[in-house]
């Protein structure tokens, strides 16, 4: 007879883990095969839209299908976006997309987005998705992190992240007052 052994991790243990991996290495490991990707398939190289598009299509598919749990989703959070989750997960096919269309944010960029994620408190509908607007502790960056549901609302994935400034920030700002949003 086999006897199992499970240790229980409060959530805060988990933030970055992974089975028990943390964070740093897995973002490592699905940028080390993203940049294979990206040479197999020349994606550097392609200028052309849809080209470069079907080529990160190819990609993504490829990627290896080990989710992370990069944070904890608060009570506010789980009702805006109507589910009972508790987690927030970030897929390799997701980092695959951001690796090709944002490539100048840093692994700590991302880490300070997750850890500040629970302390956002305002979350705005935009079509079937979810925007949250994150200012780092010193204001120097304003991160719009676009969050997603499945579709029974029973998972939750950081689905884009990007910085926002000048003129885009200003268009996003007005166009959640037009909606009534702010």
């Amino acid at each position: 007879m086999t006897v199992q052994h499970w240790t229980t991790l409060d959530l805060e243990d988990m933030k970055f883990t992974v089975g028990m991996e943390n964070f740093d290495d897995w973002f490592h490991r699905m940028e080390a095969r993203y940049k294979e990707l990206a040479d197999k398939y020349k994606i550097i190289e392609e200028t052309e839209n849809k080209a470069r598009r079907e080529k990160l299509k190819q990609i993504r598919n490829e990627m290896p299908k080990a989710n992370i749990v990069i944070g904890k989703l608060p009570p506010h959070i789980q009702k805006a976006l109507g589910t009972q989750a508790d987690s927030l997960l970030f897929s390799p096919d997701g980092l695959a997309k951001q690796l090709c269309e944002h490539p100048e944010l840093s692994m700590a960029e991302y880490r300070s987005v997750f850890e500040q994620i629970n302390g956002c408190q305002k979350i705005y509908p935009d079509k079937k998705l979810h925007v949250a607007l994150i200012l780092p502790k010193d204001k120097s960056t304003t991160y719009r992190v676009v969050l997603k549901t499945t579709g029974r609302r029973s998972e939750v994935y950081l689905l884009s992240l990007h910085k926002m400034s000048g003129d885009p920030l200003d268009r996003f700002m007005k166009r959640l007052k037009n909606k009534g949003l702010l």
